[in-house]
């Protein structure tokens, strides 16, 4: 199984779970938005995909240094996850390794 099938699978059963557990089922949509727009950055890089990641990430860190809401729509471990993997694929084409 490719490497971006299983990290699929991993954040799909994560997202299902988190979504159904705070009664946000209609988020799943976004979620797979987001992880499709993650592949294309990593194997179809276009200045579009990234500014959608770059938008989500810096709306959410700014809207989690202003309000302590105990139920957001994206948790800040989902917030994190998607930064983190998105600076792998980016540190990915500085270093040329495709």
């Amino acid at each position: 199984m490719p490497e971006f099938e299983q990290y699929f699978l991993h954040m799909f059963a994560i997202i299902v779970y988190e979504c159904i557990t705070k009664d946000k089922v209609s988020l799943i949509p976004l979620w797979l938005h987001i992880i499709k727009s993650i592949k294309i950055i990593e194997e179809q890089p276009n200045s579009f995909a990234i500014w959608q990641i770059k938008l989500l990430l810096s709306q959410m860190s700014r809207k989690t240094n202003f309000t302590d809401d105990e139920n957001p729509l994206l948790s800040i471990e989902s917030m994190f996850a998607i930064k983190q993997k998105t600076s792998i694929i980016l540190d990915k084409w500085e270093h040329g390794i495709y």
